[in-house]
């Protein structure tokens, strides 16, 4: 018989939400940041990704929000997440082999379709759409 375990934690949320007169809006929608503050996780749902990490529990030294106090941008950045960029040539070769993996290699495709999605990727700036495009081109 699995052991069952029942887990209430101690969670404060913070909701950010874009606003269309915003100078950045459309790079990120919006994000909720979840903060466990007994186990010391933090967990981030986006429109650009989700992210999680957890530290070691400190309570009789720092509480978690102490420590999320002095955490600088680049240290998160890389705690949770290895990549800062989107590599563009990487992600469309993946997403062509990806198709070809799911429609079949022997597909009814338009012709010079891989030649179309590296123009229509090339085109957009913003790389938090580049995979909504993908997936758009994918069902055409």
């Amino acid at each position: 018989m699995p052991e069952v375990n029942i887990y209430h934690p101690c969670i404060t949320r913070i909701s950010y939400r874009q606003e269309k007169g915003d100078s950045n809006y459309g790079t990120c929608l919006w994000a909720d940041f979840e903060f466990d503050t007994i186990n010391y996780r933090l967990q981030i749902t986006s429109d650009c990704g989700n992210y999680s990490y957890q530290w070691v529990p400190t309570p009789g030294k720092e509480s978690f929000f102490g420590l999320c106090r002095r955490i600088k941008p680049d240290y998160l950045l890389s705690k949770i997440s290895c990549e800062t960029a989107i590599d563009r040539n990487a992600t469309l070769k993946s997403a062509i082999d990806l198709i070809y993996q799911n429609f079949g290699y022997f597909a009814d495709f338009e012709d010079d379709w891989e030649t179309l999605l590296e123009c229509e990727l090339a085109a957009i700036s913003n790389d938090a759409e580049i995979a909504n495009h993908i997936v758009g081109f994918a069902d055409e």
